[in-house]
């Protein structure tokens, strides 16, 4: 074989074993990397935080309509050096693509005790529901509990706290408990998410511990 064969033959090989790569560069991001491209870009342009980074794995999504509801989990560290955790929503229009409704609380910090006696705004207490909401969103998630469970009994709602979710929006959270099989206690968290306008869930989700 001729040198210019040869050198023919390494130039195919080289470009069929870079097109993957330069495929796989141009891949569009998907919903949930956009929902957290604009929950970091807040974050910081808010409080002006520092290393935020997200839990793969964490990501859940609910359909709703033209909208899809994403979830997830992260952690940043604050000016001061304090950790937090947080969980962070967002609403995805199929039409548009568009992140909307973005909203991000903290949950949990891991910071010296002095630190941590100034947590951030994310972290404060959130008011007690209106029993309205609550109700609509019980009903929503006992329907979705049922599905999977239809034997349950003793199905009970502890709390849930309110946070506001957008402009017209309340995020609802708790948790409870009920007996499944051989009635075995079952604890869960959830969540909705209610539209003060339109008075109806427009996402909810059960996560069983």
């Amino acid at each position: 074989m001729s040198l210019r064969k040869i050198f023919a033959v390494l130039m195919v090989s080289l470009i069929c074993a870079a097109a993957p790569s330069r495929l796989l560069a141009k891949a569009p991001p998907s919903p949930a990397d956009k929902c957290e491209d604009a929950i970091a870009k807040k974050m910081k342009e808010a409080e002006k935080l520092k290393k935020i980074a997200f839990v793969n794995g964490s990501r859940s999504s609910i359909p709703h309509g033209p909208l899809t509801h994403y979830a997830g989990k992260g952690s940043y560290v604050a000016p001061g050096g304090e950790r937090t955790e947080f969980e962070w929503f967002c609403d995805v229009n199929a039409a548009s693509g568009k992140p909307g409704n973005l909203y991000y609380t903290g949950s949990k910090a891991d910071a010296p005790a002095a630190a941590a006696a100034a947590p951030p705004a994310t972290s404060k207490a959130a008011p007690v529901a209106d029993e309205t909401s609550v109700s609509k969103c019980q009903d929503a998630i006992t329907s979705e509990i049922k599905k999977k469970n239809a034997q349950m009994s003793n199905l009970v709602f502890h709390s849930a706290k309110e946070f506001k979710a957008g402009k017209e929006g309340k995020l609802l959270e708790g948790d409870g408990s009920f007996q499944g099989k051989n009635d075995a206690e079952m604890k869960f968290d959830y969540r909705c998410l209610y539209d003060k306008l339109d008075g109806k869930i427009t996402a909810k989700s059960v996560f069983m511990k």
